[in-house]
């Protein structure tokens, strides 16, 4: 079976109306002296491309971690 990636790029996807806009902070930079560069990446849990668990919708519903991913292919 051939699989394709519909994956979207996180800090430029569209967002839900409402929830915040994915950023990314640069905390140190090795531009500015440092030895190494570490970034912050800040964004609400439902945005760019994911699954939503049954919970999301339903109180006892299944969380991510307890769904089969087999059922999201095809």
């Amino acid at each position: 079976m051939k699989i394709y990636d519909i994956s979207q790029e996180v800090l430029n996807c569209a967002v839900y109306p409402g929830d915040p806009a994915p950023y990314q902070e640069k905390l140190v930079s090795m531009e500015e002296g440092e030895i190494y560069n570490l970034s912050a990446l800040y964004m609400c849990n439902h945005n760019g491309t994911h699954v939503d668990a049954p919970l999301h919708f339903i109180n006892d519903g299944k969380t991510i971690d307890k769904l089969n991913l087999e059922a999201c292919i095809g």
